[in-house]
């Protein structure tokens, strides 16, 4: 799919693994205590790959599509409508985004600070238990596919197996069972 058709809003990706259920207007709503309402525009962007995202996006009305970044711009890949949830686990942790979000029909959107979830988690239960299903499927999705980080180099040069985050920068990713 790209962006740059015609002016007629691409069609909703089916959600064939209960990746980005529909949620009901109850549960909506309680994320709209929690958020901001937004009127959105086509061509807005709610968020770019590679930048952090401090808020969950609910889509009230509209049509947001995801879309991945290469050398050749951006390709639209989903496109979710009314009721779906935007973003993956990794957003919640600080991570980037491993993909970005823009608007590809007018509506309205809530945007909740990613801080909130554990409230709404707690006011709703039922809700939080939704939305970290949905994230830890979407996860599951991206590493099958093999999104993330990838690092390059030589299986043979030490600097290419250092675990800086363990190791505090000094020792190396152990191959082999654990001692």
């Amino acid at each position: 799919m790209s962006l740059d058709g015609p002016e007629r809003s691409p069609e909703e990706t089916p959600d064939s693994h209960e990746a980005f259920p529909r949620l009901s207007t109850d549960q909506l709503d309680v994320l709209e205590g929690w958020g901001e309402r937004r009127s959105t525009e086509v061509g807005d962007v709610l968020y770019r790959v590679g930048e952090g995202v401090g808020e969950v996006f609910v889509v009230l009305s509209g049509r947001v599509g995801i879309v991945a970044s290469d050398l050749d711009g951006e390709r639209l890949i989903q496109v979710h409508g009314q009721g779906r949830l935007l973003g993956e686990l990794g957003m919640l942790q600080g991570q980037p985004a491993l993909f970005g979000a823009r608007v590809v029909q007018a509506g309205e959107i809530v945007a909740v600070p990613s801080g909130q979830l554990g409230d709404v988690a707690r006011q709703d239960s039922v809700l939080g238990e939704t939305i970290l299903r949905a994230y830890l499927i979407r996860r599951s999705h991206l590493i099958d596919g093999g999104a993330g980080m990838r690092i390059v180099g030589s299986c043979y040069a030490p600097d290419t197996l250092r675990c800086p985050k363990r190791s505090g920068g000094r020792g190396l990713v152990r191959r082999g069972p654990p001692a």
